[in-house]
């Protein structure tokens, strides 16, 4: 079980490879107030409204066998929401696993 949860963590890891820099950060704060990793969906979009870009991804499970041979032995559903906080602020990527914030980075670009 511990092989699964590494190789869920390691295909997890690789969405947040984009094309901008990303710095995770443990939380961030819209007009409405502070998001949390934790918080469930209905929270974020209270407290910041509808992201400027939202895309839902299927990510494959792996574990590897006996045999050395990687495996896929399931799926999760990760969302993926990019909040563009203005000129003055670097945009947010928000990741969400289960209805509930998983991951949140700062990339180096300003919004617009």
């Amino acid at each position: 079980m511990c092989r699964v949860v590494r190789h869920l963590l390691a295909a997890l890891a690789l969405l947040g490879a984009g094309a901008a820099q990303a710095n995770q950060v443990g939380a961030f704060q819209c007009d409405g107030g502070l998001v949390d990793i934790g918080d469930s969906v209905l929270t974020v979009q209270r407290k910041c409204g509808a992201p400027a870009y939202a895309q839902r991804r299927d990510v494959g499970i792996e574990a590897v066998d006996r045999f050395g041979w990687v495996r896929i032995i399931g799926s999760v559903t990760v969302d993926d929401w990019l909040y563009n906080l203005g000129p003055t602020r670097f945009q947010v990527r928000v990741l969400l696993r289960d209805g509930r914030v998983w991951r949140i980075e700062s990339l180096d670009e300003r919004g617009f």
